[in-house]
């Protein structure tokens, strides 16, 4: 059973989503992946994933030509590769995924992505966003996070695991089990999960706690704690039990992976420049032999 309730963040409005015991916040724009054993250094700024971009102060991923994916509640606005800004012609906001937004541009991008078809578990993801970071705390039992924006960062992780989440639809989540794990930080929004082949699985959705929402929670541990740290608790009037060492803080991403969403990707993305070319040459063919006859 799935139920939500108001929150704000930073002053922006959100939801939160609890299923059977774990607390989803969307995460808002802002900060990006940590993925450091440093107690000083967060990760380095990425140099690899060149076509995931900016748009309103959060991330977007370049799909087609002239297609990006992000988080509905990043919204539609320019994308933004470097120095070079391409503007929105239009969006559409996926049915069954009501966090997922697709953003047609007005120009032709220089890269993208291939969407993949699937996204097996206990496999290698690579998490990419915009923003700062964070480090190690001191004790080692999670991270401290550190205010920035407009770098972009990656980090890895597995794919722990898949879930039907509220009004956020089909989702895969990562949990971080010590230091190096990377994780999206309050923030990341419509950046990109990938898988070793370079394709895109989901999109950067939302952050979780599994003892947010709780009385009588274990001995506190940092916001962004790590499994190895949880001592185990439980939770005797909701009848859950958290064992030791187990899932305690992660991610959650859009899958992408699905024909559905696959069919809608293909439906509502703008043709390249050829294939309008194309359409637009048969087109006039037909017109001058209706006009011959």
């Amino acid at each position: 059973m799935v139920s939500d309730s108001r929150l704000t963040w930073d002053g922006v409005a959100l939801k939160r989503f609890v299923v059977v015991g774990l607390v989803f916040s969307l995460a808002v724009s802002g900060w990006s992946v940590i993925a450091t054993t440093s107690t000083t250094l967060p990760n380095p700024a990425d140099t690899t994933w060149q076509w995931v971009g900016q748009m309103n102060g959060a991330s977007a991923v370049a799909i087609g030509p002239r297609t990006v994916l992000t988080a509905a509640h990043v919204g539609a606005g320019s994308f933004v590769l470097g120095s070079n800004t391409y503007t929105a012609l239009n969006s559409f906001v996926n049915p069954d995924s009501p966090d997922l937004l697709l953003v047609n541009l007005n120009q032709t991008l220089p890269g993208f992505y291939n969407v993949a078809t699937s996204a097996p578990l206990n496999s290698t993801i690579t998490m990419v966003g915009f923003g700062g970071s964070g480090v190690v705390n001191a004790t080692n039992t999670g991270y401290n996070q550190t205010i920035g924006a407009g770098t972009r960062r990656a980090g890895q992780n597995t794919l722990d695991d898949f879930q039907f989440v509220g009004t956020i639809g089909n989702s895969h989540l990562s949990y971080i089990a010590s230091a190096g794990d990377s994780v999206l930080v309050g923030g990341d929004s419509g950046g990109g999960w990938f898988n070793s082949s370079g394709q895109l699985i989901g999109i950067n959705s939302f952050i979780f706690n599994l003892t947010s929402g709780y009385t009588g929670a274990p001995p506190a541990l940092p916001d962004f704690g790590f499994a190895s740290a949880n001592p185990g608790w439980s939770f005797p009037t909701g009848g859950v039990n958290i064992p030791a060492g187990t899932a305690y803080f992660g991610s959650g991403a859009i899958d992408v992976t699905a024909s559905n969403i696959r069919t809608w990707i293909t439906t509502n993305a703008v043709p390249e420049p050829t294939s309008m070319l194309a359409i637009g040459l048969g087109l006039a063919a037909l017109a001058r032999r209706r006009k011959a006859r």
